[in-house]
């Protein structure tokens, strides 16, 4: 089983830049087993122009997160913004963008929240991933999506303490949908753990 150290996409130069940047860059390290679906799904826009992506934690004054959903999820399903990484971009270029993009703000950075890679695994066959999680200050701005590609439906609020009940309902999504449900899942548990721990 590989380790975080040896997935491929963490770049030296992504990893030196959280480091000169933000007092903590944990890292996290997950082996799934995912369907063939699902890994084809993910290897496509990995070998053509992603090389992971950015996990947005939007925060209001009042602490509460801000979720997300899109026309084409399971009806009630939604989770933290998200945005992929295009090859030859900065992780700072990559999370300003997507900000943008997403929501209409300029990108606010409270804090770095965590490295998450992934091994996805699949037959005999395995594909890295990796996600960059960073909690930003929504202040009261609405959100305003610039990418309608995106097809981002709806927001809404939830408290830090009810990201643990998403990663649940996203685990708990029907069979087509429940490798992406889990995948997901996982940075919604380790917000919910690091955000936890900043308020104490």
């Amino acid at each position: 089983m590989g380790g975080a150290n040896e997935n491929p996409l963490l770049l030296p130069e992504d990893l030196s830049y959280l480091r000169t940047t933000f007092t903590e860059v944990p890292v996290h390290h997950f082996n799934l087993r995912v369907g063939g679906p699902f890994f084809e799904a993910l290897k496509t826009p990995l070998g053509k122009r992603r090389r992971g992506e950015v996990v947005m934690a939007f925060r209001r004054g009042d602490g509460q997160v801000l979720l997300h959903t899109k026309s084409f999820y399971p009806p009630g399903t939604y989770r933290l913004l998200s945005g992929g990484l295009r090859r030859g971009e900065t992780l700072s270029a990559g999370l300003r963008r997507e900000v943008g993009e997403e929501t209409g703000w300029p990108a606010h950075i409270q804090r770095f929240l965590s490295v998450i890679s992934y091994q996805f695994e699949t037959e005999e066959k395995q594909i890295d991933f990796v996600s960059y999680i960073f909690s930003l200050d929504a202040a009261s701005l609405v959100p305003h999506p610039q990418d309608i590609g995106e097809r981002i439906s709806q927001f809404r609020w939830v408290p830090v303490a009810g990201l643990p009940q998403v990663a649940v309902a996203l685990r708990s999504l029907p069979p087509a949908w429940q490798d992406w449900g889990c995948f997901r899942a996982i940075a919604h548990e380790v917000v919910a753990v690091a955000l936890d721990a900043a308020a104490g």
